[in-house]
C-alpha cells in the first residue's frame, strides 16, 4: 500500500494554518494593514479542521478497509498507540500553563473543575454526554470528535461496505449530502446554526465525505482531471483563503483536492507530496497538540498578551512584541520535532510492538499433519 504523501502535505498545511490563527500575530500590530493584509491568508483555521475530519474519513477507508479486512483489534490499539500519548502530554502541558498564568498574573486560578478536567481525561468533551464541556488546550476539541469518529462513525460506514457495498450512484448521493452538512454546520457562516454540538456535526460530515471520496476513487490510477484544471483548482482553493465569506464552501474545495491529488499522476499531488510538505505533515499532530501551551509559554515569557485574546499588555515592548512573533514559530518547531522523534514515534512505535508481541502466532503444521 503506497504512502499518500500528498495528502500528508495537506495535513501539514492545514496544521499550520490552525497555529497561525491561534498565534494572532497580526494582532500585536493592529495598525500595520500590510500585515493584516499578509495575515487573512492565514485565518482559515475552522475549515482547517474540517480538513483533518475529511482526510481521516479517506485514510482509515484506504488503510483498514481496501486491502484486507478490518482486524478490529488492531485497528483500536492503533488509534490508541496514535491519539492518546501525545493528547494527554498537551493536555498536562496546558494545565501547567493555565496555572503557571495565573500565578504569574497575580490572578484568581482558572476554572479548573472536575466536571472540565474529567470530561477532557476521557475525551468526551465533545461529545453529547455530559454537555457541552470546553476543552483545556483549545485545538483538542477536534481530537475528542477525532475519538466519536473513530468508535462509532467508521465501524458503521465499515459495515455497510463489507455487507452491502456502495455503489456509484449512492456513493455520490452521500457525499453530495455530507458535504452540504459540512457547509451548513460552518463555524463561519454569518447566521450559523446556533447548536451546540456543531463540531461533532462537522466531523461526521467531513469524515463521512471522505470516506466516500476514497469509495469514488480508490482504483484510479490516472490523473482525475487535466493539469490545467488542476491548476485552476489550486488558484481557486488559495483565493478563497482571505475571504471569510468563502470559507464555509471551502469543504467543496477541499474534496477536491483529496480526490485529484489521489492519483501519483496529478502536477498538484507532487507538489503536495514534495520533501518539504511531507515533512511538515509528518509533524502536524505535535504542531496540533503543542501549539497551544507554546503560544501560552511565550505570550508569558514576552509579556505580550494570553492566549485566545487579542488584548497587548500595557507594557509590552516592541521588542517583546518582536520576540513573541519570532521566539513562538520558533520554540513551537523545536518542541515539534522533539515530541515527534523523541516521544510520538518511539512511543507509538513501541505500543504497536508490545501488541504484535501478544498475539499469538499459529504454529507451523508438520508434514505429517499436512
Amino acid at each position: 500500500m503506497r504512502e499518500i504523501k500528498a495528502h500528508t502535505g495537506l495535513r501539514g498545511i492545514a496544521a499550520l494554518a490552525v497555529f497561525l490563527g491561534h498565534a494572532e500575530f497580526d494582532h500585536i500590530w493592529p495598525g500595520a494593514l500590510w500585515l493584516s493584509g499578509i495575515y487573512s491568508f492565514f485565518y482559515w483555521q475552522n475549515p482547517a479542521v474540517d480538513l483533518f475530519f475529511m482526510l481521516s474519513g479517506f485514510i482509515l477507508n484506504y488503510v483498514y478497509i481496501k486491502e484486507k479486512p478490518v482486524k478490529w483489534g488492531d485497528y483500536f490499539h492503533a488509534r490508541f498507540a496514535r491519539i492518546c500519548p501525545l493528547y494527554y502530554a498537551g493536555l498536562a502541558a496546558m494545565l501547567v500553563m493555565h496555572l503557571a498564568g495565573a500565578w504569574l498574573d497575580h490572578q484568581p486560578s482558572p476554572d479548573l473543575t472536575a466536571s472540565i478536567i474529567l470530561p477532557n481525561l476521557a475525551m468526551v468533551q465533545e461529545w453529547p454526554v455530559f454537555g457541552f464541556v470546553r476543552s483545556i488546550n483549545v485545538p483538542s476539541w477536534s481530537i475528542s470528535v477525532e475519538v466519536f469518529l473513530y468508535i462509532f462513525v467508521f465501524p458503521v460506514l465499515a459495515y455497510i461496505v463489507a455487507r452491502h457495498g456502495l455503489r456509484k450512484g449512492v456513493s455520490v448521493a452521500i457525499l453530495v449530502v455530507a458535504l452540504a452538512a459540512d457547509v451548513a454546520a460552518s463555524r463561519d457562516l454569518r447566521n450559523p446554526w446556533m447548536f451546540e454540538y456543531s463540531g461533532l456535526a462537522r466531523g461526521i460530515a467531513g469524515f463521512t465525505a471522505g470516506f466516500v471520496i476514497c469509495e469514488l476513487i480508490y482504483k484510479r490510477e490516472a490523473a482525475l482531471i487535466p493539469v490545467s484544471a488542476e491548476v485552476i483548482l489550486g488558484l481557486a482553493a488559495a483565493a478563497m483563503l482571505p475571504f471569510g465569506g468563502l470559507h464555509p464552501i471551502m469543504p467543496l474545495a477541499f474534496a477536491a483536492l483529496i480526490a485529484v491529488t489521489y492519483s501519483q499522476a496529478s502536477l498538484l499531488g507532487r507538489v503536495l507530496g514534495s520533501a518539504p510538505m511531507a515533512y511538515l505533515g509528518a509533524l502536524s499532530y505535535s504542531v496540533y497538540i503543542w501549539q497551544a501551551p507554546v503560544i501560552k509559554a511565550c505570550s508569558l515569557a514576552f509579556a505580550v498578551r494570553h492566549v485566545g485574546g487579542q488584548q497587548i499588555a500595557e507594557n509590552a515592548t516592541e521588542l517583546h512584541k518582536v520576540l513573541y512573533c519570532v521566539g513562538t514559530p520558533l520554540a513551537l518547531a523545536v518542541v515539534a520535532n522533539l515530541s515527534f522523534y523523541a516521544f510520538e514515534t518511539p512511543l507509538r512505535k513501541m505500543l504497536r510492538r508490545r501488541r504484535r508481541a501478544r498475539i499469538p502466532v499459529p504454529a507451523v503444521p508438520s508434514a505429517v499433519e499436512r
